[in-house]
């Protein structure tokens, strides 16, 4: 195949041993984890709001969330409990 008159060409060889980066995103929706009505939007809007218990729960087999949902509510529930949390 002939080459156009003019055109910048560069060779994809140089690019051979680059790797690209990759976000990966996990979309966690409350329902997947066998919650239902409000308890289902509350644990929605808790993963919004702090992705480190997103990151937590991502990890998490189904049957670990329910517990795990049950003491984190347990815990922000309590005054100050967002701060004791995260450490």
């Amino acid at each position: 195949m002939a080459r156009r008159k003019n055109t910048k060409f560069i060779d994809p060889r140089y690019f051979m041993n680059e790797k690209m980066e990759r976000l990966q995103e996990v979309k966690i929706d409350g329902y997947d984890y066998g919650l239902r009505g409000d308890d289902r939007h509350e644990f929605n809007r808790a993963m919004r709001e702090d992705p480190e218990a997103a990151r937590e729960v991502s990890r998490m087999s189904i049957e670990q969330v329910s517990d795990w949902w049950s003491n984190y509510k347990q815990q922000m529930a309590m005054p100050g409990a967002r701060d004791s949390y995260e450490e």
